[in-house]
């Protein structure tokens, strides 16, 4: 990741508590916490610890003007870290849509606090 990429991740991610679910294999479903949310990817409280690099989906709604919007992104799990009885796991998102970067974009830019 170069600076500008670094820059951009710092400046536009939003902190939040909003319950998410991450597919794994296709079959296996595991929820967590969603605790931070950027245009390139999020972090999340899980009770389990998940595999470096792991391909998932995570399904998530953030709140829009008269109802919340329910994203279903594929990603790749990015680090893993034990965190008191649960573990924090930073999720890189693949492609995003055009209407998953918008919905992401809009809610980053326009959150004021944790919901």
């Amino acid at each position: 990741m170069n600076n500008a990429e670094l820059h951009h991740r710092a400046k536009n991610r939003v902190t939040l508590k909003r319950p998410v679910e991450l597919l794994i294999n296709d079959d296996e479903i595991v929820h967590g916490t969603l605790l931070n949310l950027s245009i390139l990817g999020a972090g999340v409280l899980l009770d389990r610890a998940l595999q470096a690099q792991q391909r998932i989906s995570i399904k998530f709604s953030l709140p829009a003007y008269d109802d919340d919007i329910e994203l279903v992104i594929d990603a790749e799990t990015t680090h893993v870290t034990p965190s008191g009885t649960g573990f924090l796991t930073g999720i890189a998102f693949s492609l995003l849509s055009p209407h998953q970067s918008l919905v992401i974009g809009h809610y980053a830019n326009n959150a004021e606090s944790v919901e």
